[in-house]
This record gives C-alpha cells, sequence and structure tokens, in this order.
C-alpha cells in the first residue's frame, strides 16, 4: 500500500546527504581557494617575464611547470626559483 505521508520538496535527497545546503558551503571553500590560485600563478608568470636575468629556456620551462602543474607549480617557483634571484642580489 503507497505511503500517505508527505515528503518535504527534495525529501529523498536529504536522506541520502545530497540536498541543496551543500553547495553554497562547498562553493565557499573552492571559489577563494580557486581564486587564490589563480593571483598566484599570474603573480610567478609575471615575476617570470619580467626578470632579465633568466635565460629564455629556463623561462619558457618554468613557465611549463606554473601552467600545467596546477597549484604545486607556482608554489614550486616561488619556493625554490627566486631563491636564486635573492642570492645573487647579496652578492
Amino acid at each position: 500500500m503507497p505511503s500517505t505521508e508527505r515528503l518535504p520538496p527534495g525529501g529523498d535527497r536529504q536522506e541520502k546527504g545530497m540536498g541543496v545546503s551543500h553547495v553554497p558551503t562547498i562553493a565557499l571553500l573552492i571559489i577563494p581557494l580557486a581564486v587564490i590560485e589563480m593571483v598566484m600563478k599570474i603573480v610567478a608568470l609575471r615575476d617570470i617575464w619580467t626578470r632579465k636575468d633568466i635565460e629564455s629556456e629556463a623561462r619558457w620551462g618554468w613557465t611549463i611547470v606554473i601552467v600545467l602543474v596546477s597549484t604545486l607549480g607556482w608554489l614550486v617557483y616561488l619556493l625554490a626559483g627566486r631563491k636564486r634571484r635573492e642570492e645573487e642580489e647579496i652578492l
């Protein structure tokens, strides 16, 4: 016999943990991280292409790493690639 109990809108989705209320929470986490990643990629790429002390092959190599390796690309460049420049300025 069919149940006469009325479910709230989206009632069955809520039981499975896929309610609409989870979407804004996820978006609030993902969007700022995506914006930070894009800004950091732009910062790293701008630094590479404005420096005079990087050779052409190294410049293209770092560009490929930053663009293709997602988050780790710009992080590796900013941690490892910039050290060479800072060490040369000290000398």
